[in-house]
């Protein structure tokens, strides 16, 4: 569900991105429970980079490349992008 919450966000975000301007989002991980993580990696399939998951604030703003793009939230850095779990989460 929280997952769920997180690309719904990021998925009305970027339909509202307007043409030739840098795609970005930002992050807000709702009820999440004590143990969860506090940073997870974005990774849009090329490269992956650190993003903070927080509970009562939106994170920074995170730069995305332009294009067809999809994107998961993985525990590491994506070594090989060949490699990536499949079941990761993904918008």
């Amino acid at each position: 569900m929280r997952i769920l919450l997180f690309f719904l966000a990021f998925l009305s975000a970027a339909a509202a991105a307007p043409a030739g301007k840098a795609r970005t989002c930002r992050i807000l991980f709702l009820a999440a429970p004590d143990d969860a993580p506090e940073k997870l990696h974005l990774f849009d399939g090329k490269a992956s980079q650190e993003v903070e998951l927080p509970r009562m604030n939106l994170s920074p703003v995170y730069q995305l490349p332009s294009g067809d793009l999809t994107i998961r939230l993985l525990p590491a850095p994506a070594g090989d992008p060949k490699l990536v779990d499949a079941r990761a989460p993904s918008a």
